[in-house]
């Protein structure tokens, strides 16, 4: 496992050093697809900006559900998405299921493969 290393008294991520080792280059940013910010195994990083990270970022913890982007309303289930800055509402459901799935698809088709859906 990489972790923080100090060269020449500057600071760099494991998960850096490892682009630079195995690419030649060093993003300014990294995303574990997994989550996991200890596993910088090589087919779990990759290069991302700011947006793509939020994109592949879990379920918040204060979401009532644990759903990620469905809410209950009104005795509704609605899915909402952000996409580049703006709220979209990709409707109101009656079951959880068709909420959870109406997000799982508009997050492939916005969010590509940095989308996470649960």
């Amino acid at each position: 496992m990489l972790t923080i290393r100090e060269i020449r008294s500057v600071t760099y991520y494991g998960h850096r050093l490892a682009f630079l080792i195995m690419e030649g280059w060093m993003p300014d940013e990294v995303d574990h697809e997994d989550l996991n910010r200890s596993n910088n195994a090589w087919a779990n990083i990759r290069p991302a900006t700011r947006a793509e990270q939020n994109r592949n970022r879990p379920v918040q913890s204060r979401n009532k559900l644990g759903i990620k982007g469905v809410s209950f309303e009104y005795g509704r289930y609605r899915a909402k998405i952000r996409v580049d800055g703006r709220s979209m509402n990709l409707g109101s459901f009656t079951t959880e299921q068709a909420a959870i799935e109406a997000y799982a698809t508009a997050s492939r088709r916005h969010h590509g493969e940095f989308g996470r859906a649960s």
